[in-house]
């Protein structure tokens, strides 16, 4: 596909697309782009989950004549313009506002819910394409660290983990190791 295409694709077609690029005459790099909701099978709970939470605690700490004119889900569309399941598209928005006060609570937060947490099975095999047949390079929006986990545990090499743009010269098109950017920073570099 050229850059900017996208379609949704089988799990076969899929596996067909990998497997061409597996082959060592194909010298086509490859990169994987991880998106919100990938570490949901490791336990981390979906952006849209933790939106819900924000909304229901900023509904709660609203004034009470606010909350009298209108349940939940009527406050989350009359305040933010948001239908039910759409909660996601404002993340950002939703996640200052809930931590205005205190900033570092919000980083609290993100750090329980990925604490403690293990690469999913789809990790694993993401870890061996990265590692075995020279697809190195994996963009996340995610804070956590599963696929570099999931990598150090299936290989002998550490990848390079790039979570700040000051790394970014760092990254490579065709790195020769495991390379993660992380496209929102790595947590701890808030």
């Amino acid at each position: 596909m050229a850059a900017g295409d996208s379609k949704d694709i089988s799990s076969t077609e899929l596996a067909r697309f990998v497997a061409t690029r597996a082959k060592p005459e194909e010298e086509r790099p490859v990169c994987f782009l991880l998106g919100a909701g990938a570490s949901v099978q490791s336990a981390v709970p979906s952006a849209k989950s933790m939106v819900l939470d924000w909304l229901r605690e900023l509904y709660e700490d609203a004034p009470p004549k606010e909350k009298e004119e209108a349940g939940f889900e009527a406050w989350v569309q009359n305040k933010y313009g948001l239908a039910p399941c759409e909660e996601a598209t404002k993340y950002s928005e939703i996640y200052d506002e809930r931590f205005k006060l205190d900033p570092t609570a919000g980083a609290r937060y993100l750090e329980s819910r990925i604490e403690g947490k293990k690469p999913s099975y789809g990790y694993y095999v993401l870890a061996l394409l990265m590692t075995e047949f020279r697809m190195r390079l994996t963009l996340t929006t995610n804070f956590d660290n599963l696929i570099a986990e999931a990598v150090s545990s299936t290989s002998k090499s550490y990848p390079l983990v790039c979570g700040h743009e000051s790394l970014s010269e760092f990254i490579s098109t065709r790195p020769n190791r495991p390379t993660v950017v992380k496209l929102h920073r790595d947590l701890l570099l808030d």
